[in-house]
């Protein structure tokens, strides 16, 4: 019991600040997905890619532009880069990415 309970105590101060104790514990699975970066515009934090299936958010495979919350993740992305990223829900309809990262 109390290595559970460090192990929570350790998930929960190590989460990033944008995940909610909801999200943390939840055992929903997280929306993400794989793409190709085609435009990355750091000054708005607004991304372009064209990505693959994302059945969480019910997504086809298509291009869209996604905002980056913080616009601080543009850091190092550049068009052409293949990327693995991970979705917050906004509401209904808007989607909002909260960790982006390359695919090697």
């Amino acid at each position: 019991m109390k290595r559970r309970a460090f192990l929570m105590a350790v998930a929960l101060f190590s989460a990033p600040a944008s995940a909610g104790l909801a999200d943390l514990f939840s055992s929903k699975p997280k929306p993400h997905g794989e793409g190709v970066l085609n435009r990355v515009d750091a000054g708005t934090g607004i991304i372009n890619l064209t990505h693959g299936p994302v059945a969480f958010a019910g997504w086809q495979t298509m291009t869209r532009d996604l905002r980056l919350q913080p616009k601080t993740l543009a850091n190092g992305l550049r068009p052409g880069m293949q990327v693995r990223f991970r979705l917050h829900r906004e509401d209904a309809l808007h989607y909002t990415v909260i960790a982006i990262e390359p695919l090697r």
